[in-house]
């Protein structure tokens, strides 16, 4: 067999056996040619891809006149000398290249990329053992264990979380009034992050930094020095406390947790601050609020001064708050919240509206075709009548 690449100006042609026909190979299609003597020839190619024009094979042993139809199809003749034979070395065969194929809807293996190898893939069958037989798994009562799935629905959780995925669910199903609907409407993390910043530099002391303070103060007066008793700028935490500060109008800024329980404790908290213009601002969590001050939990956190230093960053952050809440109290003193059904509720609503609308369609319809034929008969009436 004998087979010849074109590819980057330059040709290689082998032939391997007389019975077999010849593989020529372009960047395009492949090409057959005939049969011939075992011989093996390579040379410079010279190409010409656009419409009509030949392509021209030259080289020791090898000449070739072909032509490139308009879909890049080479087809033609190639001239070789055999040189295999002493007796008659001059002798010369002509190998005829097929012509292109009539059919133009015929798909043609596109030639791979240049300086990729094209790897041939290996099919590799499947070896199965005899002596085991084939038994597919029975998944009843004593048999195969069955595969993984979700157990969430199934589980028995404990109370607390019962009662918490109940308390969120009726919150949205129900209608849920203003003032506890505001409660939702919580100040966005990158402002919140910037405050608990600010907050967190005005921690109060814990016991140990008290105990440490007692300590060294009653050295002081048992040696007879003054003490310096600077009162300390620190955040104030407490109901009570921060509600009296708010009253005294000395309160700068007033931090209120979302999720306090019974939300009847800071209700009326945001109603308060606004009558006496101190800036508020509703975050999560009461937890969160309970780290800056050393407790567990706080309902609300209050700073009455900063320090000289904080003083241009804490005015840009009572702006935005302002900005958030005190000039929106309005708008949430008059919004209402919840009422958001369930998924299937709301696919059984949505169905229903497009039934309506159909309905009106076919309705209107109906209409329109009775009011035309009325139209007509009242039309042919007066012609009628002025004949």
């Amino acid at each position: 067999m004998r087979r010849g690449q074109v590819a980057a100006g330059r040709v290689h042609v082998e032939e391997r056996s007389a019975d077999e026909g010849v593989s020529v190979k372009t960047k395009e299609k492949n090409l057959s040619v005939g049969s011939s003597a075992e011989r093996k020839v390579s040379g410079v190619v010279e190409r010409r891809e656009k419409k009509g024009e030949s392509v021209k094979v030259g080289c020791d042993g090898v000449a070739a006149h072909t032509e490139v139809d308009g879909e890049g199809r080479m087809w033609g003749e190639i001239v070789m000398k055999s040189g295999a034979n002493d007796e008659n070395p001059n002798a010369s065969q002509s190998l005829p290249l097929s012509p292109p194929s009539a059919s133009r809807n015929r798909q043609h293996p596109m030639a791979p990329k240049r300086g990729v190898k094209v790897v041939a893939k290996k099919k590799t069958e499947k070896v199965t053992n005899p002596l085991f037989e084939r038994r597919p798994k029975q998944f009843g009562i004593g048999g195969a264990l069955p595969p993984k799935k979700d157990l969430t629905r199934y589980i028995k959780w404990p109370k607390s979380i019962r009662l918490q995925r109940q308390k969120r669910i009726l919150k949205q199903r129900l209608k849920v009034p203003p003032a506890l609907n505001q409660f939702t409407k919580t100040l966005d993390k990158n402002l919140a992050t910037q405050l608990f910043k600010v907050l967190m530099k005005y921690r109060p002391e814990d016991k140990a930094a008290k105990k440490d303070r007692l300590l060294k103060k009653a050295q002081a007066e048992a040696e007879g020095k003054p003490s310096e008793s600077k009162k300390p700028i620190v955040v104030k935490y407490g109901l009570n406390h921060v509600t009296y500060l708010i009253e005294q109008n000395k309160a700068q800024l007033v931090v209120i947790a979302h999720d306090v329980d019974p939300i009847e404790l800071v209700v009326w908290l945001p109603a308060l601050c606004r009558k006496m213009e101190v800036p508020y601002c509703i975050v999560k969590g009461k937890s969160r609020l309970g780290t800056v001050v050393h407790q567990k939990t706080a309902a609300c956190l209050c700073l009455t001064t900063v320090k000289n230093e904080d003083k241009l960053e804490f005015s840009k952050i009572l702006e935005a708050i302002k900005a958030n809440f005190n000039d929106k109290y309005e708008e949430y003193r008059k919004k209402w919240g919840g009422g958001i059904m369930g998924s299937k509720s709301q696919a059984k609503t949505k169905a229903k509206e497009r039934c309506k609308r159909s309905s009106f369609r076919y309705g209107f319809m109906i209409g329109t075709c009775f009011l035309d034929l009325v139209l007509k008969q009242a039309s042919l009436c007066l012609i009628t009548v002025s004949l």
